[in-house]
Parts: structure tokens; sequence; C-alpha cells
């Protein structure tokens, strides 16, 4: 049974997949490290962590990172805001309305410190 163009369906893709894009992105940045803290250990909550306001096919974000410490901040901000609208506008196909980047922690490398 052949259907016409419009009838042929649609995407949908859940605001978890959009968060998970988003927390990817930002972990693929250089300079953002993969962190938990104390309490944060024990609630789940952990760096990078993403939260995703989604209406049909826009989007706007706001991620939480943990820094690696001598890195410029303001360039790694910079650099995660961009990687995330990337990677949902192109693997999502979404409009990013704005993507908001807070720092919330400064960690060491303790392999590049013991060296």
């Amino acid at each position: 049974m052949d259907s016409e163009d419009g009838e042929r369906g649609h995407l949908v893709v859940r605001d978890k997949v959009v968060q998970r894009l988003a927390v990817t992105a930002a972990l693929r940045t250089p300079g953002v490290r993969a962190h938990a803290t104390g309490l944060g250990k024990l609630t789940g909550h952990d760096f990078p962590d993403a939260t995703v306001q989604v209406a049909g096919n826009r989007t706007r974000v706001h991620v939480d990172i943990a820094v690696c410490w001598g890195q410029s901040l303001p360039q790694v901000a910079a650099a995660v805001q961009h990687n995330v609208l990337h990677a949902l506008s192109t693997y999502a196909g979404f409009t990013v309305e704005g993507v908001d980047v807070a720092i919330g922690g400064v960690v060491t490398d303790v392999a590049r410190v013991l060296r």
C-alpha cells in the first residue's frame, strides 16, 4: 500500500533523548570532565547534566558542567554551547533557541598532577 508523501509519518524525539545528546556533546568538549561530588553521588546528580525544554522542533537547553583545572572557563563554556547546538541541530533536527551553560565545579586532573 503506497502512501502520499505527506502521509508517511513523523519522527518524535523524546525529551530524554535530547537531554542525552546534550550531555554527550558537553562531555566530548575538551576541558569538560565527568564528575560527581559527595551528596551528588548519593542523589545521582553528576556533571555534566542537562535540562531541556522542547516545543515541537524547538528546544532550549541548560547544561551544568565540571571543568578541568587550568582551562579557560569562558572558552570551555562557549565550546560546550557550540557543541550542544551542533549536536541537537545536526543529529535531532532541532532549532536550538539557546544553550545556557553553568560551571558547577572545577576539578583537578589527577593523572596530570601526578606526572
